[in-house]
């Protein structure tokens, strides 16, 4: 469950960022799963600790919840600008790859990213 963690956590922040309040049904509608796969799925992020809901259905991430969206979006990011200035693609197909990526992606190969990223940026 370690990818579909990721990803679900990973939109579940990311749709935060964009409007503020996240329900089950967004995070449906943005995977392309269905309501009752996205229940399930929040029902164990849930007895994980990395989210909790409110009576209303708004989903909201736990300290560690937060914290694993983060570093799996920053990761994201980072791929995603390194595949921008490698392979001359767009934004979003950088990162729809990126996201792919980011879940498999060895350590070394993770910090050699960065080290290219940041002196890409640097110049």
């Amino acid at each position: 469950m370690l990818e579909s963690r990721e990803n679900y956590l990973y939109t579940i922040y990311s749709l935060k960022e964009q409007n503020g309040v996240v329900h089950s049904v967004d995070v449906a509608k943005e995977l392309g799963y269905s309501k009752p796969s996205v229940s399930r799925a929040i029902g164990i992020l849930k007895e994980s600790g990395c989210i909790e809901t409110a009576k209303g259905g708004a989903i909201t991430l736990t300290t560690a919840g937060n914290k694993a969206a983060k570093e799996f979006s920053a990761k994201v990011d980072m791929i995603q600008k390194f595949l921008m200035y490698t392979a001359d693609v767009d934004g979003k197909v950088a990162k729809e790859d990126a996201v792919r990526m980011a879940h498999d992606i060895q350590k070394k190969t993770y910090q050699g990213i960065v080290r290219f990223v940041k002196m890409v940026e640097e110049q």
